[in-house]
């Protein structure tokens, strides 16, 4: 029984508090509007509004001038594209130390059908060089070792920024050339 008159108490209460409610929502300043049904046709025209569909302009990405996000700027840049390698960190064999005029060939030998030559740097040390190493402070490859002599084509910028190759010989010295 109890339950019934606090129910009824506060389904009075609520309804009373939902009519003092309504009748200040159209009050500004303290005083009643008399708005003649502007303020529902303004929010009629609003949800009109709403209700239309928003034009979007397409986004065209256009990647001229900019470089592509999924490739390391530390990648290195590909020869034939006239290019020479970008600057990279990586331990350099003393080979690659060195230029090419301060090594010395002191030996050829020829072991089962491909050519090794013994290389001396200006440090005194020598290092076993066959054809694909890389040889010179040039970037320059082993393209063929003869009986005689060892050649090299190094990595070079001409005059108007191009890459080029630049061959070099390295001649083996005789005994009795020196």
């Amino acid at each position: 029984m109890r339950n019934k008159y606090y129910l009824s108490a506060l389904s009075a209460f609520l309804l009373i508090f939902c009519v003092a409610l309504y009748s200040h929502a159209g009050e500004k300043d303290g005083k009643k509007g008399n708005d003649d049904g502007k303020a529902a046709e303004a929010a009629l025209m609003n949800e009109e509004d709403a209700l239309k569909p928003i034009e979007i302009e397409p986004y065209v990405y256009d990647a001229v001038g900019r470089r592509d996000p999924f490739v390391s700027p530390l990648a290195t840049t590909k020869i034939h594209q006239g290019e020479m390698k970008a600057s990279r960190p990586r331990i350099l064999h003393p080979l690659e130390k060195y230029k090419l005029s301060q090594m010395k060939i002191i030996g050829i030998v020829r072991y089962e059908k491909e050519n090794y030559a013994s290389v001396e740097l200006a440090d005194g040390k020598s290092y076993t060089v066959k054809k694909g190493m890389t040889l010179g402070d040039n970037d320059g490859k082993v393209v063929e070792i003869t009986a005689d002599t060892v050649r090299v084509e190094e990595m070079s910028r001409d005059v108007r920024g191009n890459v080029v190759m630049l061959p070099t010989e390295l001649k083996l010295k005789r005994e009795e050339e020196d």
